[in-house]
């Protein structure tokens, strides 16, 4: 049976959990990022309803998710929380929640400017540090600090909403992202200078905004070299995707995940030939590895090679078609309860359905 562990925020012990219980219901993965996105379902034991109220106090708690087999198979953290409780449902999400906020305006000489940053402290102290950085046409700095500061006092929590719907039993849903997405946290900025490897300017970028992130390991590829120069308008998160995706410089594309230990690794996309080919899905649905066993595929892999396999015959003369058989993973889901896996190929918008097969 698949199962979850939350921690406290620090990293240093598991949460000491009320009376609930809590089962997965679906975990995504990306090629850039690795760990995207999951759903966990939480059911009140007894009918108690105090322990699942206490789950509002779970945001920005590292998350674990392992599959039957006791593998970790997913890791981030709480970003949002719904509770249903009869017919009112009460949610609350750090999506809308900015903590450290400036603003840019026009001086009199018609010059971009940014006013100071202003943050509150005690919700740092809980959340992390989550900036926004308000654009607009306001001229002057008094009317820009005014606009920065009623954002701060409104925004500096975790924002709340209500809804009322059908009855039903008490039950509540944590929403999950993965540590990447902090990345997208804080903004970045760097001064000009020598011309610098886009592939170490990644590992500063990392090293600058990723905040909850240990480093990054270098595992493949020579990035271009170019100034370093950010005037700090762009969150780190999409200056790093810009640069994964200049690639190496010989026409390849970087990829990026984030570990279990939350350090962020980068490597060259694997260009497509027999030995690059990881997973194999087979007409019945069922998963294999290369070498023809079992592959779990709650791993929910990506950023592979994936062929079909015994699907289409081999007889068959494609000519000018591209090999409609293999395909690269750009993007994964996997449900638990169905043990499916649905695997998004790179330039796709429709998935494949596949299920688990042990044998």
């Amino acid at each position: 049976m698949s199962s979850v562990r939350i921690m406290t925020r620090d990293f240093s012990n598991p949460l000491t959990l009320p009376p609930v219980e809590l089962k997965p219901v679906r975990y995504a993965a990306h090629a850039i990022g690795g760990p995207k996105t999951a759903e966990i379902a939480v059911t009140a034991v007894d009918g108690d309803s105090r322990g699942i109220w206490e789950l509002l106090e779970w945001l920005r708690c590292p998350v674990e998710i392992y599959d039957k087999n006791e593998s970790c198979v997913w890791w981030g953290y709480v970003a949002g929380v719904t509770i249903n409780v009869g017919a009112i449902s009460v949610s609350v999400s750090l999506d809308s929640m900015s903590n450290r906020v400036a603003a840019m305006y026009s001086t009199a000489e018609n010059q971009k400017a940014t006013t100071d940053w202003v943050q509150d402290d005690a919700s740092v102290s809980v959340y992390g540090t989550k900036e926004i950085l308000l654009t607009s046409s306001i001229i002057g700095v008094d009317m820009a600090e005014y606009i920065r500061d009623v954002m701060l006092s409104f925004a500096k929590k975790p924002v709340s909403g209500r809804e009322i719907g059908d009855a039903g039993e008490i039950s509540a849903s944590l929403e999950c992202r993965g540590w990447w997405s902090t990345l997208d946290w804080k903004y970045y900025s760097a001064i000009d200078g020598t011309a610098v490897d886009t592939v170490n300017q990644i590992a500063n970028m990392v090293t600058a905004c990723g905040q909850f992130l240990i480093g990054t390991e270098i595992k493949g590829g020579n990035g271009l070299y170019c100034s370093p120069f950010r005037d700090g308008t762009n969150t780190a998160l999409f200056e790093i995707i810009e640069l994964l995706n200049v690639g190496d410089g010989s026409g390849n594309r970087l990829l990026a995940t984030v570990t279990k230990s939350r350090e962020v690794v980068v490597n060259v996309e694997p260009t497509l030939n027999t030995n690059n080919i990881g997973i194999f899905i087979k007409e019945n649905g069922s998963v294999e590895d290369k070498w023809g066993n079992p592959a779990y595929a709650s791993a929910c892999p990506v950023g592979v090679w994936a062929q079909l396999k015994d699907v289409i015959p081999g007889s068959l003369d494609f000519g000018l078609l591209a090999d409609p058989t293999v395909f690269f993973v750009e993007e994964a889901e996997f449900d638990v309860e169905k043990e499916r896996y649905y695997p998004l190929a790179k330039g796709q918008s429709t998935s494949i359905g596949t299920r688990i097969n042990e044998g």
